[in-house]
């Protein structure tokens, strides 16, 4: 979260953590992930209101790693929500015109999800924020697998281009 402290802090916006003490390990690129949580991270960020807030909350639970990015910010209207996903989508108000993007973040972020075997959805309220939730699935130990590897064998190599 330090790496976004000073963009959160330019546009009055509190960042917290909620993560376990324990690590969360998922199969997956390492790239793909920074890419994937870099995307929601700004996004929560950057459509934000001065003094909001964003969170970033994670937990294991039945064979999946859920990662939860909630933001206080502007929302997004129900009517544009199917659509958040697609390439090159913006939201066409007021509120986005006024905010530098492509309408490509999102996009990447959803083929990166389905390409690492998860989904992502999202919540929103207008005016009250959104939570961006992202389900990936834990990494575990292959089978037959001799105790004591290292963090290395978690990693898969995934293209997330």
């Amino acid at each position: 979260m330090k790496a976004y402290e000073q963009t959160a802090s330019a546009k009055s916006v509190s960042l917290e953590a909620q993560l376990p003490d324990d690590r969360l390990f998922v199969w997956g690129d390492r790239n793909c992930l920074n890419v994937l949580f870099d995307n929601l991270i700004t996004n929560a960020i950057k459509y934000n209101k001065p003094g909001g807030s964003v969170t970033v909350s994670g937990s294991q639970s039945r064979g999946e790693v859920v990662i939860a990015v909630a933001d206080s910010g502007v929302g997004i209207p129900e009517k544009y929500r199917p659509f958040l996903f697609e390439e090159f989508f913006r939201v066409k108000d007021d509120s986005a015109k006024k905010t530098a993007g492509t309408g490509l973040g999102l996009h990447i972020s959803k083929k990166i999800v389905s390409e690492m075997g998860g989904t992502i959805d999202v919540e929103s309220e207008t005016g009250v924020g959104s939570t961006f939730c992202v389900r990936l699935p834990a990494w575990r130990e292959p089978e037959g697998a001799i105790g004591g590897q290292n963090d290395a064998g978690r990693e898969a190599n995934i293209d997330c281009r």
